[in-house]
């Protein structure tokens, strides 16, 4: 089964090997993001192993396939704030995120050349900004699973999309990234 659900109930019902398939289809997207985050590479994979160790510990049931990935993308966004907190660098959060990019050289060869000038524009963002664009355009997710993940109400979650998107249209312009 391709979708993470299917190999999330497969584990469930003992099938060992489908865990294989949850870490294809869910690992890099959760390195990325608690990578943006961290901007470190090694505790990035610590907490994406964080997630699913919760994830497979709790056997929790999933109604659908976006409640999965909801729930762990909630849990790596958790988990980067409490190594943030831990390393006594988060008051707040935004404040002390550095700017780098997440994507190593191996990733970077496998994008199209047009994503990742979008991606780096995205860079020039602020964390949230970054995050809710993350979240929504790369990841997927709707407004209000969104504000679920980011604790935000939905109208906060509306703006800070707005804003994210007027700002980088604006990087993407001096860049002159045309269609």
């Amino acid at each position: 089964m391709a979708d993470g659900i299917g190999s999330y109930r497969r584990y469930l019902k003992g099938d060992v090997s489908a865990l294989d398939d949850l870490l294809r289809i869910y690992g890099d997207a959760l390195i990325r993001f608690a990578y943006s985050f961290l901007h470190d590479e090694p505790a990035a994979e610590d907490v994406m192993e964080e997630c699913f160790i919760g994830l497979l510990a709790k056997k929790r049931h999933f109604p659908e396939e976006r409640s999965l990935k909801a729930f762990l993308f909630k849990t790596a966004r958790n988990r980067c704030v409490d190594v943030l907190r831990k390393r006594r660098r988060i008051s707040p959060l935004d404040e002390h995120v550095e700017s780098a990019s997440p994507f190593d050289v191996e990733e970077e060869a496998f994008l199209s050349d047009r994503k990742r000038r979008l991606l780096a524009a995205m860079e020039g963002l602020s964390p949230g900004y970054r995050e809710i664009l993350e979240l929504v355009y790369l990841e997927g997710f709707s407004a209000a699973e969104a504000s679920a993940i980011l604790h935000k109400s939905r109208k906060q979650i509306y703006n800070l999309l707005e804003r994210a998107k007027t700002t980088l249209r604006g990087i993407l312009n001096e860049e002159d990234f045309s269609e």
